[in-house]
């Protein structure tokens, strides 16, 4: 009897210690440029030819290790990924290149917590469309595209130390198309308007997200103002917390170029952050401009410990209001311990601060130098 009792309790020990460890198993997948998709895919020497004979094989959880090299056209781009995957190069020294065309998205994934880094992506219309579960984009770079990064009724999106240049409608953008809560956090991301403008932000976000960015750039192409539209950030009802982050040189014939924030449900705060040399020039019938460098219509705005340099109103027939900063009637703003340096406007009033009705802007411990024509205008 003795001798059974030892022996369950031997059995269950080794039940217990191995179940966690198979539960953790993944596969991993590789791809080469010399591979062939005949191979099992396996092993480095054994590589798949396509990305996407890997991702047909791969079981959620599974690792796509990419060889250095080029890849293009079907069977690496347009693909659709509904497992959790992680796709990251063989060797971090030689980064593989994901090349597109201006009418194709390179991945979409649908379902699963999926991950990606250190790729290098060359012309898209979408880098990558986010249309369910999670993403998590690192170290990549992205360049010539309509849209880097698109989450749609995802779950979450991260973006980390990822560097985003000649997107020519949005480089970053949730829940525009349908309201949804997906939650977006951001960390060192840089990402530049291409030539082409911008339209609705380098960020643009909406219906519902959370979204936080820290420590990131968002501008327009080569520091030039030569976007037929570009809003640095652009954010119609999400809850929008910038932290420590560049907003520069925006350029639109509207209201906003450096942030644009509207919406009852709309909440924005700008801590620690520098708004600068974004301008807004009126054109054909658009008779009044407000906001150069952020412009609030409705909801929530807070500004803290930020500085404002540089924002300007140019041309408008009639005139303008707030060169760095414009609240209308319906939105609340507060400013706080945040400095206001040659901010201007062309023709109107308030080269810093310019309100809608009086009062739609209370500001503490504020400094203000050498904005033209004056400082504040009817706040």
């Amino acid at each position: 009897m003795e001798g059974l009792r030892a022996l369950f309790c031997v059995v269950f020990v080794v039940v217990v210690v191995a179940g966690p460890a198979s539960a953790q198993y993944y596969n991993s997948l590789y791809v080469s440029a010399l591979g062939s998709d005949s191979n099992s895919g396996t092993s480095p020497e054994s590589a798949f030819l396509t990305i996407q004979a890997a991702v047909n094989k791969a079981v959620s959880n599974d690792h796509v290790f990419i060889m250095p090299g080029q890849y293009t056209g079907e069977g690496n781009t347009g693909l659709t990924i509904d497992k959790s995957l992680h796709i990251e190069p063989y060797n971090p020294s030689f980064l593989p290149v994901i090349r597109g065309s201006s009418s194709t998205d390179i991945w979409t994934f649908v379902a699963g917590d999926s991950s990606v880094t250190n790729m290098q992506i060359i012309t898209a219309r979408v880098a990558f469309s986010l249309t369910g579960g999670a993403l998590i984009v690192s170290a990549t770079s992205i360049e010539d595209v309509d849209s880097a990064v698109t989450a749609e009724n995802a779950t979450s999106l991260t973006v980390t130390d990822t560097t985003i240049v000649n997107c020519d409608s949005y480089c970053i953008t949730t829940c525009v198309e349908n309201d949804c809560d997906t939650i977006v956090e951001l960390r060192n991301v840089h990402a530049e308007a291409g030539s082409g403008g911008s339209s609705f932000g380098n960020l643009h976000v909406s219906g519902g997200a959370v979204v936080t960015a820290e420590d990131c750039v968002f501008g327009s192409y080569i520091g030039e103002y030569d976007a037929s539209s570009s809003h640095s950030v652009y954010n119609t009802g999400a809850d929008l917390k910038l932290s420590r982050c560049t907003v520069e040189k925006g350029s639109t014939f509207t209201s906003g170029a450096g942030i644009y924030t509207s919406g009852s449900s709309t909440r924005t705060s700008v801590v620690d952050c520098v708004i600068s040399l974004n301008e807004v020039s009126a054109q054909y019938d658009q008779d009044y401009i407000y906001g150069g460098g952020c412009y609030c219509g409705s909801g929530t705005l807070i500004i803290q410990d930020s500085n404002f340099t540089g924002n300007e109103l140019g041309y408008a027939d009639y005139a303008g209001y707030g060169g760095a900063v414009y609240s209308s009637s319906g939105c609340v703003a507060s400013i706080f311990a945040t400095s206001f340096t040659s901010n201007s406007v062309y023709r109107g009033n308030g080269g810093a601060l310019g309100c809608g009705t009086p009062g739609s802007i209370a500001y503490y411990e504020c400094t203000f130098s050498d904005n033209s024509p004056d400082d504040v205008y009817q706040c």
